[in-house]
């Protein structure tokens, strides 16, 4: 399930990625930005979430609109603070493969260092965090947009 997870991922993003680069630039990104990160962290074959918490370092490489947007980045760093199956709490150190939305949503591949093995698949995680400072700026813009048109 989780392969399959990943796989329709995958492919969704280099469809719509292949198609929008004609109109965008990707470009090496410069300025590195550090935020605070939550989110979720899904374990190989566990049907539950772990929530958690951290910081994203990055990106490596941004796909910008010409207005200068960001809609996809690639690349960078990632640490959480996660809570395991019986409530303790634990480390979880990654690299971010994607980024979406100017940097908002970020999709990780993370491990637990106190459990780690190079060897054993059950080691690896993926976490989904977002910035909820980023994303609360967009949405409040758009929300005060919305009553701004409401209240001419």
């Amino acid at each position: 399930m989780f392969k399959k997870l990943i796989l329709a991922i995958i492919l969704a993003l280099s469809v719509s990625v292949s198609v929008s680069v004609m109109a965008m630039d990707l470009k090496l990104n410069e300025e590195w930005s550090t935020q605070a990160v939550s989110g979720v962290v899904f374990k190989a074959d566990d049907a539950q979430a772990q929530f958690s918490g951290g910081v994203f370092f990055g990106p490596i490489a941004n796909l910008r609109t010409n207005l200068g947007k960001s809609v996809l980045g690639l690349g960078g760093l990632i640490g959480n603070v996660k809570v395991d199956e019986t409530g303790v709490y634990k480390g979880a150190v990654g690299i971010t493969a994607i980024t979406l939305f100017d940097n908002i949503i970020q999709g990780s591949v993370v491990i637990d260092p106190t459990e780690y093995k190079w060897i054993d698949p059950d080691s690896y995680m993926f976490a989904v965090t977002i910035q909820p400072v980023g994303a609360l700026e967009v949405l409040g813009g758009s929300v005060t947009t919305l009553f701004g048109m409401i209240a001419k």
